[in-house]
């Protein structure tokens, strides 16, 4: 299988460094939505996962940022906030992932089987 890239927006660094170990493919991260949206090669990955509640800008706003561009790959959202699903799903997003248990637990075979069905 191709190796994917995957980028991870949370301002929670223990967060950032979970994910980077347990998701396939190359896990990038930054620690926010204003240095996500300032990468060059944002809209190069495969997926995109966004933390809700960050300083600065929210993750609805980086999943809105996303659709307008016609971002290809998949949008994920994850957060603790009980209202963050709906807020999500408002914005765009494909799948959303509650913290900490569905991240964990969930996201990972989510994207495995997404990538799996794109073999190449």
């Amino acid at each position: 299988m191709k190796n994917r890239r995957i980028l991870v927006i949370d301002d929670c660094s223990m967060n950032r460094k979970l994910l980077q170990s347990i998701l396939p493919g190359q896990v990038y991260t930054v620690d926010g939505g204003r240095a996500a949206l300032s990468l060059p090669d944002l809209l190069d990955h495969d997926a995109v996962i966004t933390d809700l509640e960050m300083p600065c800008l929210y993750g609805d706003k980086v999943v809105e940022y996303l659709k307008e561009k016609e971002f290809l790959g998949q949008i994920l959202g994850m957060s603790g906030s009980p209202e963050a699903h709906h807020l999500f799903k408002a914005a765009g997003v494909h799948e959303f992932f509650s913290k900490p248990l569905g991240v964990v637990k969930d996201l990972p075979k989510y994207l495995n089987d997404y990538f799996a069905k794109f073999r190449s």
